[in-house]
């Protein structure tokens, strides 16, 4: 194999690696687009009506997490399954921003925390593939905890 041979190579591997990337960006940006729009939506809990809207809002997010099943959907489509951890990094905050949100869903329809099952279930990653679009450990539990600092901090200026 010639130095132009074996460059060529590089060049056209590259150019997969960098279409896949241009890929999964676009259906990140859909799903941070959405996340963004569930997080307006719930934010109005902290508005003088807002515990009046609960129910209403909640099952308005919940019926926008189907379209985060679509994306997610759409998403696992874009990358060879065994290279999970060679792109992960493109949807890791979105995927702990969703975390949070379906925690927060949940926390406001019932007062307590949603496992991980509820959370797979509403976001569209399932939980049974070891492989795809699972939320990391550490990720998770990051996710858990800056959602209950915030929740702290917000009761801590209520009564304050």
């Amino acid at each position: 194999m010639s130095v132009t041979e074996m460059f060529a190579d590089i060049q056209l591997f590259l150019s997969a690696d960098q279409d896949i990337r241009e890929d999964i960006r676009k259906v990140v940006q859909l799903l941070e687009q959405t996340a963004r729009e569930i997080l307006t939506l719930l934010q109005s809990v902290h508005q003088p009506t807002g515990f009046k809207e609960i129910p209403n809002n909640c099952a308005k997010a919940r019926d926008m997490f189907c379209t985060i099943r679509t994306h997610m959907a759409d998403l696992k489509t874009k990358f060879p399954a065994e290279q999970y951890y060679r792109f992960q990094e493109h949807w890791r905050f979105v995927l702990q921003r969703l975390a949070f949100l379906a925690a927060f869903v949940g926390y406001l329809e019932s007062e307590t925390l949603v496992t991980r099952e509820e959370r797979h279930a509403w976001s569209g990653w399932p939980s049974a593939d070891a492989l795809l679009m699972r939320l990391s450990s550490s990720g998770y539990l990051v996710t858990r905890c800056s959602g209950a600092i915030r929740k702290e901090r917000r009761f801590m200026r209520r009564s304050a």
